[in-house]
């Protein structure tokens, strides 16, 4: 009986710290963004020129370097549309949701967006780096958020915007809540 217990113990040890790598693996995703939104205020040139390269090539780049305030915090450049939808899969509709098209402009804050203003204020402190996907590489818990999916299209300073946001997994989840009032809060 005296040989069980800590076999016992070491599988219950061996769980935790699976579960604490886990954990830290999601926690990071937190970290960039936080590091990434510092130098947005700060000095708002090199993340745009690191941000406009990544989507497309092209005359994105041109533009946002050309620009001394940083066009991917103007607030004047940001024409977007959200597609709030379900997961094809057949989920049953969720209290609350309604599946809709909004469209979002700042500078005056506008369009059909539900709080336009607060959606421009916090794009305006996030960047363009809450459109980034995932990275493939990145550890998620496996923590099932619901089946509301958000497609962002339009366009934020010189980068072209075209990003989907799930609540899928832990890290799609968190990504979903770092646009703050774009998409509807979670409940």
């Amino acid at each position: 009986m005296r040989t069980h217990i800590p076999t016992t113990a070491l599988a219950h040890a061996a769980t935790l710290a699976a579960l604490g790598f886990l954990v830290a693996g999601c926690g990071a995703a937190t970290e960039v963004a936080a590091q990434d939104e510092s130098p947005s205020s700060d000095g708002s040139a090199p993340p745009s020129a690191e941000a406009s390269p990544s989507p497309s090539d092209s005359g994105s780049s041109a533009s946002a370097d050309d620009s001394a305030d940083g066009p991917a915090t103007d607030p004047a450049d940001i024409e977007l549309t959200i597609e709030l939808s379900l997961d094809a899969e057949g989920e049953p509709v969720i209290e609350g949701f309604a599946p809709d098209t909004w469209t979002l402009t700042c500078s005056p804050a506008g369009g059909d967006h539900p709080d336009p203003d607060a959606a421009c204020a916090d794009l305006a402190d996030a960047g363009t780096d809450v459109f980034e996907p995932v990275p493939d590489s990145q550890a998620c818990t496996f923590v099932y958020g619901g089946p509301e999916v958000a497609t962002v299209t339009g366009r934020m300073g010189g980068t072209e915007v075209d990003s989907t946001f799930r609540r899928s997994d832990g890290c799609e989840i968190d990504r979903w809540e770092q646009p703050g009032a774009l998409l509807p809060p979670q409940d």
